[in-house]
């Protein structure tokens, strides 16, 4: 048996989209499962599912957001569920593992999870599970679940690079994610942001603030006083005149309402934690 010691813990499974399906995945409350159109083993069988990986990502090639799920829970969240081994691939040396979660029968063999030579094992004493140590860090484990996962399942949401970013395109998502469930007052429904992507959020709409609406590189040096000062005055001027316009105040010239919308939810409590952040960045 492996030593757990040498493998990595598997704590949460993540689910990585763009904007636009994280925005619905809010407002109808779940992950939903789409029919297969690459797996063949699951294309075959016309199998509906949603996509988990269990290791971290260095890059996505799915979207910048990615909803955070405890793996225990979500492996069992309807009774005693079958996990199924898929055919896996390799690709410019770096291995790509595919397991399925059934709840109903697609004929598929099992998989042994007490077998320490699989890709994924769970400890016989302590029922914790393990990604194998013979993975490396460019490795991937992939799980599809046979069903919808309800959002209430989720424990946080944070953003993920992409392989092509530029240094701002997944602030950019958090932020487009922000002004859309404040928009529809979806923000009740969302799982907790992490810390991580409070502060990319409120750095990057500083940084806009700041200097006017240009994409500076991210991340960018800490402005001097003055600018600070004048971004601070400016959130307060939107914060007290809502979402009306502003005339002639100096502020983007990029990003447009929703940009202004956006920072009037974050400093009207909508969401705390990203107004704590930016406060941070505007005090002198």
């Amino acid at each position: 048996m492996p030593d757990a010691g040498q493998s990595e813990e598997v704590i949460t499974a993540a689910h990585t989209c763009s904007v636009e399906e994280a925005v619905a995945i809010v407002r109808t409350e779940r992950v939903e499962a789409w029919p297969e159109k690459s797996v063949p083993e699951l294309v075959s069988l016309q199998a509906s599912v949603c996509w988990f990986r269990l290791n971290p990502w260095l890059y996505s090639s799915f979207g910048h957001i990615q909803f955070m799920f405890p793996w225990p829970e979500l492996v069992a969240q309807s009774g005693q569920p079958t996990l199924c081994r898929l055919k896996g691939s390799k690709q410019d040396g770096r291995r790509t593992e595919r397991l399925l979660v059934v709840h109903s029968p697609l004929g598929l063999p099992q998989y042994d999870a007490s077998d320490p030579t699989g890709p994924l094992w769970r400890c016989p004493e302590s029922g914790a599970w393990y990604i194998a140590a013979d993975l490396s860090d460019g490795d991937v484990v992939n799980v599809a679940v046979d069903q919808n996962v309800p959002l209430s399942l989720a424990s946080a949401v944070d953003l993920v690079p992409m392989r092509e970013d530029r240094g701002y395109e997944r602030c950019e998502s958090g932020l487009r994610l922000l002004c859309s469930l404040g928009d529809h007052d979806d923000r009740a429904k969302c799982p907790n942001l992490t810390s991580g992507l409070c502060q990319l959020v409120s750095n990057y709409v500083f940084v806009r603030f700041a200097h006017g609406g240009l994409k500076w590189q991210y991340p960018a040096a800490r402005p001097p006083a003055a600018l600070r000062g004048q971004a601070e005055a400016t959130l307060r001027l939107i914060a007290q005149q809502g979402t009306g316009p502003l005339g002639g105040l100096y502020v983007v010239d990029n990003g447009g309402q929703a940009l202004f919308d956006a920072m009037t939810w974050m400093l009207g409590n909508a969401f705390p934690l990203v107004g704590e952040a930016f406060a941070e960045w505007c005090a002198p």
